[in-house]
């Protein structure tokens, strides 16, 4: 497929050539038009970013496909995109994010140069390996210590890192029967789309992990003598006949049912869950 540009009269050589460059690198290159559209990618750059045909990226905005994310997530407006609007060649100071066609994160560096055809830039890139290994080491330091570095370093954290923190959000703010999966996404500055996605790879949804947490406490609370009524606020519910529909849903009896009697050694109550 031709580059979607039209090249200035006596261009036409330099038109050619930077086709026939775009085509044959092995590096991820991509042409962004003087509108901000994608006139055209190579293999290199499609594959990179989970395509599998580089003509799927034609004439799509270039800074929404993949660069419109700041590293902690938040929203990237394209008017301070550095790629997108750049009069001049440069290279990045700091590594970006860009996102595959799935919603993975792919740290990148990235340069840029002007080009005399159509007024288009060529963008090149490449993965910033040795920087997402830094942050895929600080796992085991907590993830406290993961999102500090990923901050530090400009790289947002593996999805299990992303979903373990939002798990960890889960159980603090459970009890509040307002948090639910829009203000899961929310908090941590991504799309529902994108949260469902995180959620997905474990095999589950936000909703039924929040819902999980929800029963599980209640159960807890249950177990060691607490009424029917008080765990069903206690757990973030606000109508008991919808609490006593998932209890049982997800335990096969009612909670009004469930035993009571059997009081937990103090090993149990340490080891419950951490409630």
């Amino acid at each position: 497929m031709a580059l979607s540009i039209q090249p200035a009269p006596g261009d036409a050589a330099d038109y050619a050539l930077l086709q026939a460059i775009v085509e044959a690198a092995p590096d991820p290159l991509w042409v962004i038009s003087d509108d901000g559209s994608v006139a055209r990618t190579n293999t290199a750059a499609a594959r990179l970013l989970g395509y599998a045909d580089p003509d799927q990226l034609v004439g799509l905005p270039s800074h929404a496909t993949l660069h419109h994310l700041h590293p902690d997530g938040s929203t990237y407006s394209a008017e301070d995109c550095p790629i997108v609007h750049n009069g001049h060649s440069r290279a990045a100071q700091a590594p970006e994010l860009f996102l595959s066609r799935t919603g993975e994160i792919v740290p990148v560096i990235w340069s840029i140069r002007k080009l005399k055809v159509g007024g288009a830039a060529l963008l090149s890139f490449a993965t910033s390996e040795s920087l997402a290994e830094k942050a895929r080491f600080q796992l085991a330091q907590g993830e406290d210590a993961v999102r500090s570095a990923a901050r530090r370093l400009g790289i947002a954290p593996t999805r299990t890192a992303l979903r373990s923190e939002m798990l960890r959000q889960i159980r603090e703010h459970f009890a509040d029967p307002d948090f639910n999966a829009l203000s899961l996404a929310a908090n941590n500055h991504i799309s529902v789309r994108t949260l469902q996605m995180i959620f997905a790879a474990a095999g589950t949804t936000p909703a039924a992990t929040i819902r999980g947490v929800r029963l599980e406490f209640a159960r807890h609370l249950i177990d060691r003598g607490s009424t029917v009524q008080r765990a069903t606020f206690d757990s973030g519910y606000r109508e008991p006949s919808a609490f006593a529909r998932a209890f049982r849903r997800q335990y096969g009896v009612p909670p009004s049912q469930h035993s009571s009697s059997r009081a937990p050694d103090d090993n149990e109550i340490e080891d419950d869950g951490g409630w």
